[in-house]
């Protein structure tokens, strides 16, 4: 009985090593551990306004994330006034070949994508973001047509687009997002299904710098977009440029002013972050001079205005209660009212309220699982707005509950 059960233990022993072989035990092989391949396109603003980003950063991990899958495929554009192919790489893996082959090919992949991004230079003037989208998009469905690749698009940029439907360089970039929304509605294109990873650079050249604030404001509208349109987005900030490359020869690009208005050019809607603002757990000026500089580009809009102008404090979430939140708040509120006035803001058109953390519209979770100082800054703000305005509506029926408002 032994002697049969160790012929049978043996016989199995070879039947699984003939399998090992030829399914390549050292592999890790996407296909057979059942990772659906990625078709990806991944989207370039080289522009004269746009820093360059450093691939060997967060950037290099997407990209390997991507193309260490069997089957897998990236497509590479410039995004100007147009949106033009730089190339295309797709990932094949011999199935049973050793990881040290497979991650010589996956170095060689890596190598071919990040040289298309590297040697992008922009062939038209401007920047048109949705054209990109909806070409993207169009060479996503395209790809995974009668497939069961997953789709992935990525974009570098620093989130201006001056040619197109969305044009910052001919309006401003503080409008009221659902109306721009319901604008674009006809143009919007089908990005069910579609992650996009949205690495923001900075501004360069001769483009004004955006401030978080601005950013936040541009990155909200663009979730709202991608969402309208059936896709998920996940932003990435990426700071500085390496300053090497020469620009001067790449088309034209138009300078975004930075208003501080709205999309209709009638309602004020701004937030200041208390970053740019005031000192940490203070109402002292982080910097008085950029303080003025920002409250006095509102200054003829208030008081051209027909409208009241709120001026309403936010603060981060912290252990404190929310009277104590409502008092601090109100005190910055009070401190930029009372800067509006001494630049020659109208005091009768203006209103100063604290808030606090007692609101949750237009707030930034910064609780439990968002509990970084990432949200938390962006609740350290002063919100501007037009008093005949939904916003504005809301964050003066929340003051009414605190006595030191009315």
């Amino acid at each position: 009985m032994m002697k049969k059960l160790k012929k049978w233990t043996a016989v199995l022993f070879m039947i699984l090593l003939v399998v090992s072989i030829f399914t390549g035990c050292n592999g890790d092989n996407s296909k057979a551990s059942g990772v659906s391949p990625v078709s990806a396109v991944i989207g370039v603003a080289n522009t004269v306004n746009n820093a360059s980003i450093d691939i060997d950063s967060v950037l290099g991990t997407k990209l390997e994330e991507i193309l260490k899958r069997d089957g897998s495929s990236i497509a590479c554009y410039e995004i100007d006034g147009e949106c033009y192919k730089l190339g295309n790489t797709k990932c094949e893996y011999q199935t049973g070949s050793s990881k040290s082959n497979k991650k010589a090919k996956l170095k060689t992949y890596i190598y071919k994508v990040s040289g298309a991004i590297k040697d992008a230079t922009p062939k038209t003037a401007e920047i048109d973001i949705l054209y990109a989208l909806s070409t993207m998009s169009s060479v996503l469905k395209n790809n995974v047509y009668g497939t069961s690749n997953e789709m992935e698009m990525i974009i570098v940029s620093n989130l201006l687009s001056t040619k197109g439907s969305i044009n910052f360089a001919d309006n401003t970039i503080y409008f009221e997002n659902n109306d721009y929304i319901a604008f674009l509605k006809d143009n919007i294109p089908d990005m069910k299904g579609i992650r996009v990873t949205w690495f923001v650079t900075e501004a360069t050249g001769n483009q004004e710098r955006l401030e978080n604030c601005d950013k936040r404001k541009l990155k909200d509208f663009y979730e709202k977009l991608i969402t309208e349109a059936g896709g998920t987005v996940e932003f990435i900030d990426e700071n500085g440029d390496d300053g090497t490359i020469d620009r001067s020869s790449w088309p034209n690009v138009s300078t975004v002013d930075i208003r501080k208005e709205t999309f209709n050019n009638e309602k004020l809607d701004i937030t200041l972050e208390a970053s740019t603002l005031f000192k940490s757990d203070s109402t002292e000026w982080v910097n008085e001079v950029k303080a003025e500089k920002d409250l006095n580009e509102l200054v003829d809009a208030i008081n051209s205005s027909p409208d009241i102008t709120v001026v309403a404090g936010s603060t981060a979430t912290t252990s404190s209660g929310e009277i104590q939140h409502a008092e601090f708040s109100k005190k910055r509120a009070d401190k930029v009212k009372a800067k509006l006035v001494a630049l020659g803001a109208d005091e009768n058109k203006i209103v100063s309220v604290g808030i606090g953390k007692s609101y949750k519209k237009y707030r930034v979770p910064d609780t439990d699982e968002f509990d970084n100082e990432s949200n938390k800054a962006r609740n350290r703000c002063v919100f501007i707005v037009s008093a005949n305005t939904e916003k504005a509506k809301y964050f003066l029926s929340i003051s009414e509950k605190f006595e030191i408002n009315i």
